[in-house]
């Protein structure tokens, strides 16, 4: 059979067409896991489905567990059929680190969902974050096709910082031109269905790398252990090497600072001692997206759809904390989010 293509298009509308950051900072950037006063304000979602009705999106109704179709979706439809969500939410910074911890063999990719990890107190333990249980949106989509085919992203998903709302908040807060835009550098949307799990980063950036140093406390300094040595945060393997006090405080790439009288991390000779950073498994859009001018699978997809079955996928839309363009200067960012799912349909392999 040859190939075809049906599409739905979704438009995520957030804060007046954009997600809108307010974070507490002291000006100057600290790495990673920053702090949130009041969140992400997400003001507007909304989805709307192309196809001519032989491709729809599916959601729970929240009492009975029905699938109601759509080919529109907007705040009020989504808000009855998840109640936690509403106009005006919030995000906080949360990770996708340590997916080994759930993504095993013995996970169903049917009925479960992916786990992110929040920001770390002062006497959390350095290696064993907290769950996330909120600062994300997440849902269960159910996309049902009248044949067989894959589920891939189309071209036109993007995100876009909206320069115009950005431009007068960095004038009203004093920062260059560009600093809030940056926002987006950080924003990520994965997919959990029966084929596995995948990552967005629209920007298709550095890949985040999931462990560091952190300046915890907001006091500008690196936290340090009770014997002076800073202390690593994250998912890695290997014994760090640290080095000898500091005879005066010293200013590091990320911002922060270390301590005077402090042992700092040595990331080189770490390296050569073993040391390795876990880093983020996320994908670009060139490699979720498959234009349908082939009739192999040539991309990764989404989703597998069989003919008349609803296919369950997970979204979740969540600020990815080791980002490191995720620090305290990119208060009051703004930017649209755009996703586009095209259905490439064709016979379905084993």
């Amino acid at each position: 059979m040859d190939s075809d293509l049906k599409t739905i298009k979704s438009l995520l509308l957030l804060g007046a067409s954009a997600f809108i950051f307010a974070l507490t900072g002291a000006g100057v950037a600290t790495y990673a896991f920053f702090d949130i006063s009041e969140g992400a304000k997400v003001s507007h979602l909304e989805f709307g489905v192309d196809g001519g009705g032989s491709l729809l999106l599916g959601l729970k109704e929240n009492l009975s567990g029905d699938i109601t179709y759509y080919q529109e979706v907007d705040d009020e439809t989504l808000s009855r059929h998840y109640p936690s969500y509403s106009p005006g939410a919030s995000l906080s910074p949360v990770s996708s680190m340590m997916r080994d911890s759930w993504l095993l063999p013995s996970f169903d990719l049917n009925t479960g969902f992916p786990v992110f990890y929040g920001d770390y107190g002062e006497y959390d333990d350095p290696t064993s974050p907290r769950v996330a249980r909120q600062g994300y949106i997440q849902f269960e989509a159910y996309f049902l096709s009248d044949e067989d085919g894959y589920l891939y992203l189309g071209q036109d998903t993007g995100i876009t910082p909206l320069e115009e709302e950005n431009r007068a908040k960095e004038e009203e807060k004093e920062l260059p031109d560009g600093t809030l835009d940056k926002v987006v550098e950080g924003v990520r949307v994965s997919f959990l269905s029966c084929l596995g799990y995948q990552i967005l980063d629209c920007r298709g950036g550095e890949k985040a790398t999931y462990a560091g140093p952190l300046d915890i406390n907001g006091d500008g300094y690196r936290e340090i252990d009770s014997s002076g040595r800073e202390i690593l945060y994250g998912e890695y393997e290997g014994e760090p090497v640290f080095g000898e006090p500091l005879s005066e405080e010293a200013i590091n790439p990320d911002g922060t600072k270390s301590a005077k009288g402090s042992r700092p991390l040595l990331e080189e000779e770490s390296a050569q001692n073993g040391l390795t950073f876990a880093k983020e498994e996320s994908k670009t859009l060139e490699e979720l997206t498959n234009p349908g001018t082939t009739s192999t699978v040539s991309a990764a997809p989404i989703a597998k759809l069989s003919a008349n079955v609803p296919e369950r996928t997970v979204i979740t839309i969540y600020l990815e904390g080791w980002d490191k363009e995720v620090n305290d200067l990119v208060e009051d960012g703004s930017f649209s989010l755009k996703l586009e799912f095209n259905a490439l349909l064709m016979p379905l392999s084993a």
